[in-house]
Formats: structure tokens, C-alpha cells, sequence
């Protein structure tokens, strides 16, 4: 007999002989075995790339992995954080975040939804950390915060007002010390919201009265009243927010597009305001969903504006 089949003959006979006497020996001297296995890779790469690539040995692999994980996650939870704090894991961490951005918000938003009560205990005390910030991020902001929460409230408003019904029916006691304190602070607006609540059909007849003797002696009052009319509806219909501030913060000026239409035609009545160049053309909306003030003041500049009849305001529509 050849050496070889003798030699695979008697390793098949002794098999739990010769793997008692290598975990003792690799126990004894493990840096040999160290230095036998990494000289062996090195000179056995293409084989263990071709062995690794079969279908059989992917699986066994994957299988080996989910086990070891499931037996070693508490190391495996020291391993990650360690590598998270030291410097030159961080470095790791950067460069691979700037390169996948868009795994990273995939990651981010699934985390999110499994962990709504981590996220909650985090926003809590990244709140209480930085709560000056936020005081001198809302002064700043007010415009911006004002739009994004109209937008948000809108988008889920359902939620939202479920969510406010279900906190005050678990917390009556704090919504009456917040009613009280309100109370306090604000005595003389209650007293004019009551007023007007026991008055009201009364007051809106006699507004609705002198709103009507005014537009038929005044023509400026007239204009001025569908001029805000008129942009009231048109942000309501272009914007996502609608009309949150005054004219004047939008960088409308009514008084100087009245002047621009004088002299006033007689019969007023019959006569409409035109936009030459038509709202529809204008891009109202930014791209993170507030209003475009440049394209507002662009679109409600004197020069837009026009004074055309009845008949006249029609066919123009019909045009386009």
C-alpha cells in the first residue's frame, strides 16, 4: 500500500483521537496556530474563494452565523460599541454614511417605526439638554415654524385630534390648571369672545350693512375689499399653507395697485380685476412645501393688475 491511502485509512480510524490532541495542542500554543493558519490562507486563496462560492457551503455558512449570533449577542452588543466610541471606528462610520446616504434613511425610518418608545425617551432628553436652543431657534423662525405646523397639522389631522381627546380625557386635572391659567392672562379677550358670542347675529347685520353702504360711495374701499378677496382664494388655491400673515409680510401693497387702476370707470360694478400675466403661471411653492414670496410679489405687483369688464374677463378665459 501507498503512504497516502495508508495515511487516510488510519486518520479515518482515529478521528476523535487526532481532534483531542489538536484542541490541546492549539490550547498550548496559540499564536502557532495563528501564525499556520494565516500562512495557509495566504497560500490557498483561490481555493477558498471557489469553496466559499458554492451553493452548499453559502448556506452552511449562513446557518453557522444566525447560530453563533443568537448564542454571542451580548458580546457582539460590547463588540459595536466599543468600535462606535473609539476614533477610528467613528472615522469608519462617517465615511461609509457619506457614501450610502440613502441606506441610511431606509435604516433610519425602519428603526424608527420599531422604536417609537426609544425615539420618545430621546427627544425627551435631547429637549431638556437644549431647551435655550430651541427658544432661539423659534424666535428666529417664527414664520417658518408657523407654516410647517399648518402643514403638519393638516396632514394629520385626525391623528392629532384623537391623540388631544385621549390626553385630556387621562388628564383632567392638568387641563384645568391650564384653563385657569389662560383664564387669568387673558380675561379682557373672554369677555370680548362672550360679547360677541350673545351678539353676534346682531353685529354681523350691521357689518354686513356698513360693508354695503361703503363699496357703493367708496371706490377705493371697493377695490381694496376684492383685492383681498381675491388673494385670500388665490394662496388658498396655489399654496399648500394658504394665507398665514398679513399683506404687508408677503410684500403686497394694496394701496399702490389702487392707484395704479385710477382713474375709476363710472359703472364700477361691471368691471373686474385682471391679472395680465395669468396666477396659474407663477410657482407659489417652494420645494419643502412654504410659500415663494418672490413669485407672490411678482404676481401681485401694480403692473399686473387691470381693470376689464365683465364680458371681456370672460373671453380672456375662454382663450386660455
Amino acid at each position: 500500500m501507498d503512504k497516502k491511502e495508508y495515511m487516510k485509512k488510519w486518520k479515518e480510524k482515529n478521528k476523535e483521537h487526532i481532534r483531542e490532541y489538536n484542541k490541546k495542542w492549539t490550547k498550548k500554543n496559540p499564536e502557532k496556530k495563528y501564525q499556520y493558519d494565516k500562512k495557509w490562507r495566504e497560500n490557498n486563496l483561490k481555493k477558498i474563494r471557489e469553496y466559499r462560492q458554492k451553493p452548499e457551503v453559502k448556506e452552511k455558512r449562513k446557518e453557522y452565523d444566525r447560530r453563533w449570533r443568537g448564542k454571542n449577542k451580548e458580546e457582539i452588543k460590547d463588540k459595536q460599541k466599543k468600535y462606535r466610541k473609539s476614533g477610528w471606528g467613528k472615522k469608519k462610520i462617517r465615511e461609509w454614511k457619506k457614501k450610502n446616504p440613502e441606506k441610511v434613511k431606509k435604516w433610519l425610518k425602519n428603526w424608527v417605526r420599531n422604536n417609537p418608545e426609544k425615539v420618545r425617551k430621546y427627544k425627551k432628553r435631547w429637549k431638556g439638554k437644549n431647551e435655550e436652543k430651541i427658544r432661539e431657534y423659534r424666535k428666529k423662525n417664527k414664520k417658518r415654524m408657523k407654516e410647517y405646523h399648518k402643514r403638519h397639522y393638516q396632514k394629520y389631522k385626525e391623528a392629532i385630534d384623537k391623540k388631544n381627546k385621549e390626553w385630556a380625557k387621562n388628564n383632567p386635572e392638568k387641563v384645568k390648571e391650564y384653563n385657569k391659567k389662560y383664564r387669568d392672562k387673558n380675561e379682557t379677550k373672554i369677555k370680548k369672545r362672550n360679547w360677541f358670542n350673545k351678539n353676534r347675529i346682531r353685529m354681523i347685520k350691521q357689518q354686513r350693512e356698513y360693508v354695503k353702504k361703503r363699496r357703493l360711495n367708496d371706490r377705493g374701499f371697493n377695490i381694496m375689499r376684492r383685492l383681498r378677496i381675491n388673494f385670500w382664494i388665490a394662496l388658498k388655491h396655489y399654496t399648500k399653507t394658504g394665507k398665514i400673515m398679513s399683506s404687508k409680510k408677503y410684500g403686497v401693497n394694496y394701496k399702490a395697485i389702487i392707484e395704479h387702476l385710477k382713474p375709476f370707470p363710472k359703472d364700477l360694478k361691471n368691471y373686474q380685476i385682471h391679472h395680465i400675466k395669468p396666477l396659474h403661471t407663477f410657482n407659489f411653492v417652494n420645494p419643502d412645501g412654504s410659500t415663494n414670496l418672490k413669485e407672490v410679489q411678482r404676481a401681485w405687483m401694480p403692473k399686473n393688475h387691470k381693470l376689464v369688464t365683465i364680458k371681456e374677463h370672460k373671453e380672456i378665459h375662454k382663450r386660455k
